[in-house]
């Protein structure tokens, strides 16, 4: 990009004006580093004033299209050494997992139910670390983000396209209580009709049924009721229905 005819400030500042209606970006980071040195340079952007430097710095975010802080620092790296693209060196060199390796991976996550990528990165490093397991050896070296790469692959997912149904998890089922014929399954029933509470509870097995009624709710006098309650259903069995009337006091 030839940028000669831009000698002066003033013709900096005409440039600005003028190419608001355009989009002018160097295409390289090789081509931005030059610009950015050219004008370094050319203008001695050490002994300009600060409206000067922010005109340069304007001009710049133009061509290179990079921010303001990336620009303060390129420059007082040009007016040091000359600006050079740092070469990308990789300390660790590519790791190639084969599809033994991707089978053993999906095993491990059958086995313990497809946990996330961190507990599977410790266990299949356990694996070998720990209890020598010779296969878990490549894996081992794996890092938790590339987990979730190789359970992405096609041949992760031929795998594992079968072991994908929902597991049934016994945390707790909703049915009717089977007290196997022995008394003691007490059923509970509360209902609150114009300021009366009633409390009926009865044995599924020796249908030991007995029935409070408050007139007023107390709590002390209402644990001292369900405490009589629940000792009266360890009586003998017995066909009938007992009812208590209770009228307390607001006392």
């Amino acid at each position: 990009m030839d940028l000669k005819h831009l000698k002066t400030l003033e013709e900096l500042q005409a440039f600005v004006v003028g190419s608001k209606r355009f989009v002018l970006k160097a295409r390289t980071i090789e081509d931005r580093y030059e610009i950015i040195e050219e004008f370094v340079h050319r203008f001695d952007y050490t002994r300009l004033k600060r409206k000067e430097k922010y005109l340069v710095l304007r001009v710049l975010k133009i061509f290179t299209g990079y921010k303001k802080s990336q620009l303060h620092q390129l420059i007082d790296t040009a007016l040091v050494k000359k600006l050079a693209r740092k070469p990308y060196i990789r300390i660790n060199s590519h790791r190639i997992y084969t599809g033994k390796d991707i089978e053993l991976l999906e095993e491990t996550d059958e086995l313990h139910y497809h946990l996330s990528a961190a507990a599977t990165h410790e266990i299949v490093r356990r694996e070998y670390e720990l209890f020598g397991k010779s296969p878990y050896q490549n894996l081992s070296h794996i890092s938790i983000s590339h987990i979730n790469n190789l359970r992405d692959s096609d041949r992760y997912k031929a795998n594992y396209l079968h072991h994908t149904h929902a597991r049934l998890v016994p945390i707790g089922e909703t049915a009717k209580p089977n007290p196997n014929g022995l008394p003691g399954s007490i059923r509970v029933d509360t209902v609150s009709q114009n300021d009366v509470y009633h409390i009926n509870s009865i044995d599924e097995v020796t249908q030991w049924e007995i029935v409070i009624v408050f007139l007023v709710l107390v709590r002390h006098t209402l644990n001292l009721r369900l405490s009589t309650l629940l000792i009266s259903t360890r009586l003998p069995s017995l066909t009938f229905i007992q009812i208590e009337k209770v009228s307390l006091s607001t006392k």
